[in-house]
């Protein structure tokens, strides 16, 4: 069975996409919070995506032999204030998003 993975999936954008791609697919989804699944084909990983070290040990230790055949990225903008707003977004993508990104890569 194909596996895609869900980086914020416990959100009502992730919990759409799982249903829908769970209908012929297992998906994975990796949130901060634990997502509420229904059905066999879910599986909820609860991380903090800031932590690189329990990403990299998180994605190593759940990598399926083939890759998954899809990853998919909905996390929420997290604005955590005293800074402008360029500037916030930029660092919620160094946080969130870059270290996801690269380490991915790493396992190509």
């Amino acid at each position: 069975m194909s596996e895609y993975w869900v980086f914020g999936g416990s959100k009502p954008l992730g919990v759409a996409l799982r249903e829908a791609l769970s209908a012929d697919s297992k998906v994975v989804s990796f949130s901060r919070s634990k997502a509420d699944l229904e059905g066999d084909n879910h599986e909820s990983v609860t991380i903090d995506f800031s932590n690189t070290a329990q990403l990299r040990e998180v994605i190593r230790n759940r990598l399926p032999s083939e890759g998954p055949l899809g990853v998919v990225f909905c996390q929420r903008y997290r604005n955590e204030g005293g800074e402008g707003e360029l500037e916030s977004i930029k660092a919620g993508l160094d946080v969130e998003l870059a270290p996801v990104i690269t380490l991915l890569e790493e396992f190509d």
